[in-house]
């Protein structure tokens, strides 16, 4: 039953996520034709719906999902580290965004190309997150992964055949040749 819950909170905060891009866009979109884009309240209505965007989708949906309970502390610093790299390029993104229409001024696609680099510093610090919460779910389960073991009990044996072959499949011998 808890799988089916997560599975329907996270189908609607990625339901939240969507609408609040598709309405972002349409605002962009229509601000931009109206020639208001340049105007300070274009800037800071952007700047906070894309602020409740990044909260939402890395605090408040992770935290109603349960993804941050026992978290190892080297897997909340990455998840942390995760989090400020994704608030940061959505910065750099919404900086592009509201600099576009000036064409004096060159260094807006200097934080397009820092939005880019901070996308693949979040993406290889949540491969990070995701490994550290990896081992830690491996240390507690006391699993090893380098050995095997088999419960010893009643009907358990040492050896153990695994039949491969179907009752109609033929072992068939390859002679391979050296060709001189």
């Amino acid at each position: 039953m808890t799988q089916k819950k997560t599975k329907a909170e996270t189908a609607l905060f990625d339901i939240i996520i969507y609408a609040m891009m598709i309405v972002a866009v349409l605002y962009v979109i229509v601000q931009s034709v109206m020639g208001n884009n340049n105007r300070l309240h274009f800037k800071l209505t952007l700047g906070l719906w894309i602020l409740a965007a990044v909260v939402v989708t890395d605090f408040i949906a992770p935290f109603f999902q349960g993804r941050f309970d026992g978290l190892s502390p080297k897997a909340s610093y990455m998840y942390g580290v995760y989090a400020a790299a994704d608030a940061a390029m959505f910065v750099c993104l919404y900086i592009f965004i509201i600099n576009v229409g000036l064409s004096k001024e060159p260094l807006h696609y200097v934080f397009l190309g820092g939005a880019v680099l901070l996308f693949v510093g979040k993406t290889v610090a949540y491969k990070a997150f995701e490994g550290a919460k990896l081992r830690q779910d491996i240390e507690k389960e006391n699993i090893k992964p380098d050995t095997w073991e088999f419960e010893q009990g009643e009907n358990s044996t040492d050896d153990i055949f695994v039949d491969t072959l179907d009752e109609d499949d033929d072992i068939q011998v390859l002679i391979y040749r050296d060709k001189k």
